[in-house]
Formats: C-alpha cells, sequence, structure tokens
C-alpha cells in the first residue's frame, strides 16, 4: 500500500511536472511567436520604408529627366528664337539699306530734274 501510495504520488509529481513543464513550453513559445510577429512587423515597415525610398528615388530620377529634357528644349528653343532674331535684324537692315539706295536715288534723280 505505501508503495502503491508512494508511486501514485510520484506519477502526480511527475504528471504536475509534465503540466508544469508543457505550461511553460506553451508560455515559451507564445513569447517566441509575439517577437517573431514583432519582428515580422518590423521587417514589414523597414521594406515598406525601403519600397517608398526606391519609389521616391525613381520618381526623382524621372522628374530630373524631364527637366533636362525640358532644359534641353527650351536650349533649342532658344537657339531657334536667337537665330530669328538674326535673320529678322539682318533682313531689317538689308531693307533698310535698300530704302536709303532707293532714297539716294530719288533724290539724285531730283537733282538731276531740278538741274534739266
Amino acid at each position: 500500500i505505501f508503495r502503491a501510495q508512494r508511486r501514485n504520488g510520484q506519477n502526480a509529481l511527475y504528471e504536475a511536472l509534465d503540466v508544469a513543464r508543457r505550461a511553460n513550453e506553451r508560455r515559451r513559445i507564445r513569447s517566441l511567436e509575439q517577437e517573431i510577429k514583432e519582428l515580422k512587423d518590423i521587417i514589414e515597415e523597414k521594406q515598406s520604408k525601403i519600397v517608398k525610398n526606391v519609389a521616391n528615388s525613381w520618381q526623382l530620377e524621372e522628374k530630373h529627366r524631364w527637366l533636362l529634357v525640358a532644359r534641353n528644349r527650351l536650349k533649342a528653343w532658344l537657339e531657334n528664337a536667337e537665330e530669328e532674331l538674326r535673320i529678322e535684324r539682318t533682313r531689317r537692315i538689308d531693307l533698310e539699306q535698300r530704302r536709303r539706295v532707293e532714297l539716294e536715288r530719288a533724290v539724285e534723280e531730283m537733282y538731276v530734274d531740278a538741274e534739266e
């Protein structure tokens, strides 16, 4: 009887220890799961920041390319405008010279007519 009680007591003790060990394992597992969840959240946050930075970087590169294209177009437009201005100035100078020559001829003709 004593041995049976002692065996039952030992079995109860082992069962209690086993229950406590399983409870500790469950708590540890839950703790590890919580840590894993927190690490996943941190990783997702970092990935999100990286994606935003890459997107911002891409947008900046795109804006830079657009600005370069716009600058080159403006430069070309300015060069064309300057060339058109030079052509117009030359045309005006030529026109003024022709008018002067015509005016001088007209004045000479007037003198010639006046002398006659």
